[in-house]
């Protein structure tokens, strides 16, 4: 998996972030494993506001992985996520997934289909529960 950045606004050149509390997005030494198998191993990277970042890699290096770990639908097995200075704890408000195939759960109805996602944002927010 690779990361490249660029920021927004013409003629800005890109630096690293030094101050990490200046960081829309910070990563730190996240790892996701599914048993014995690491997805993602030691990943480290900040992203500033107004900066914009494409992750390659090809299918299976933990793209998806990554992407649902920054929506807090998976949570990482060690290292944190931050956005906006908040620790990502479970699913986001501000972050929509949409799954690469279609993910209908068979036991449950339509209707409980559709409404999975505020089930799973009253689960992750106990204040709104």
């Amino acid at each position: 998996m690779s990361a490249f950045r660029r920021n927004a606004a013409p003629g800005r050149s890109v630096a690293p972030i030094t101050d990490r509390s200046t960081a829309h997005l910070s990563i730190k030494s996240v790892r996701r494993a599914y048993g014995e198998l690491e997805a993602i191993r030691d990943v480290s990277f900040d992203v500033a506001a107004e900066e914009f970042l494409s992750v390659l890699g090809p299918s299976g290096c933990g793209k998806t992985t990554l992407l649902m770990m920054l929506a807090g639908v998976l949570s990482p097995t060690a290292g944190e996520i931050i956005i906006n200075g908040e620790k990502v704890n479970g699913p986001r408000r501000e972050i929509g997934v949409v799954f690469q195939n279609p993910v209908l759960l068979p036991w449950r109805s339509v209707l409980d289909n559709v409404l999975l996602p505020v089930q799973m944002l009253r689960a992750g927010n106990t204040k709104h529960a």
